[in-house]
């Protein structure tokens, strides 16, 4: 979900993926903060804000995964390859 072929694409693919973001999870692209070797265009702050939206689902996923095994005991003995 983080590949940048995710982030350039059809509004549609990006709200399914970024559904479950509440708005203040939303990066808005004004506010984007970007690294100085990329143009500082609106067409780029919007894929960098798709790309930071994108992330924090990842994060989430990621979270919950974690949190699961926690629950069902397995965390101890489990390796996670991320």
């Amino acid at each position: 979900m983080t590949h940048e072929s995710q982030i350039y694409g059809a509004d549609e693919p990006h709200w399914q993926v970024t559904d479950p973001l509440a708005a203040e999870e939303r990066h808005d692209p004004r506010a984007a903060p970007l690294p100085p070797y990329y143009p500082d265009t609106p067409a780029f702050r919007e894929a960098w804000a798709r790309y930071s939206d994108n992330v924090t689902v990842m994060d989430r996923w990621a979270g919950d995964l974690l949190r699961q095994l926690a629950e069902d005991g397995l965390a101890e003995t489990t390796l996670v390859v991320f």
